[in-house]
């Protein structure tokens, strides 16, 4: 008894869980970026990624990381 009542637990948790991550990735997904064509991406196994022109921003040129850089640090 005492493991199905922490299964239900579990389950009900972790549906809480799902509703807060699906909330989070339609706002990050909704978000203004002050430089534009800046965005968040949701990667496969459902971190988070910061995109540049569709771009993960790591694979990004240093010049165009700078560019970003000095863009929002003049907001």
């Amino acid at each position: 008894l005492a493991y199905a009542q922490a299964k239900d637990r579990h389950q009900m948790i972790q549906a809480q869980i799902d509703e807060v991550d699906r909330n989070k990735t339609e706002i990050l997904q909704q978000a203004e970026f002050p430089v534009p064509e800046m965005a968040i991406s949701v990667k496969e196994n459902g971190g988070y990624l910061v995109t540049y022109q569709g771009v993960p921003l790591a694979d990004c040129s240093s010049s165009e990381r700078l560019r970003i850089c000095i863009a929002l640090a003049m907001i």
